[in-house]
């Protein structure tokens, strides 16, 4: 492995304070609250110091989204316990992905609504469009296809209306003003993945 100079490791030390900065503020005020010059006096430098670091604002916001991505996987992976049943462990890291998302609605709100605007950083640009959280939950449904024998086309199908599905769950949830009971949510989510994932095993047979 090729170690990093010196300038390569106090660059990605001051991106991190202005991501960190920047993560913050979308956690405690909203991603429509986040300034250039908010993130710089949090993270203690000047605004013209974070252009240094960021073309923009929205560079900086999707080094951000990045960060909250990686934040889920792991929440996602550590909470994972080991399940001889595929259709459950499905189930579980679904139902994870979605409680990690009902807590924290901000991220939810910068990563699948707010529209950033331009295209990602080149050297992020592969987090952004296929995140790793996104290929772990794709290859337990891969796994869950195997199982019951889906055709390959039959199990991406599967991935994209799943992923269809908890996304427009959660979009519809999060977005609701009154009457949100997280337990009854998470309870309907499982629910329906159960009647899902049952219709695709007996459609098969």
């Amino acid at each position: 492995m090729e170690k990093m100079d010196k300038k390569e490791i106090q660059r990605q030390r001051m991106m991190k304070y202005f991501i960190e900065a920047g993560k913050q503020i979308i956690l405690e005020e909203g991603v429509k609250n986040v300034t250039v010059r908010k993130v710089a006096d949090l993270a203690g430098y000047s605004y013209a110091t974070l252009y240094n670091y960021f073309e923009d604002l929205s560079a900086l916001l999707y080094h951000c989204g990045v960060g909250f991505l990686d934040e889920c996987c792991e929440y996602v992976k550590n909470a994972e316990k080991p399940c001889g049943d595929e259709k459950q462990r499905v189930k579980n890291s679904i139902m994870h992905y979605a409680r990690y998302f009902i807590q924290f609605p901000q991220q939810f709100q910068l990563l699948f609504i707010e529209n950033i605007g331009s295209e990602p950083p080149e050297e992020i640009a592969s987090a952004v469009n296929q995140p790793e959280v996104a290929r772990a939950l794709a290859k337990i449904l891969w796994d869950y296809g195997n199982e019951i024998g889906l055709t390959a086309a039959e199990a991406a199908m599967l991935v994209e209306l799943i992923g269809g599905y908890v996304h427009g769950k959660l979009l519809f949830y999060i977005k609701r003003t009154q009457d949100k009971e997280d337990g009854k949510f998470l309870e309907c989510i499982g629910q329906e993945l159960e009647y899902l994932l049952e219709a695709v095993k007996r459609s098969d047979n």
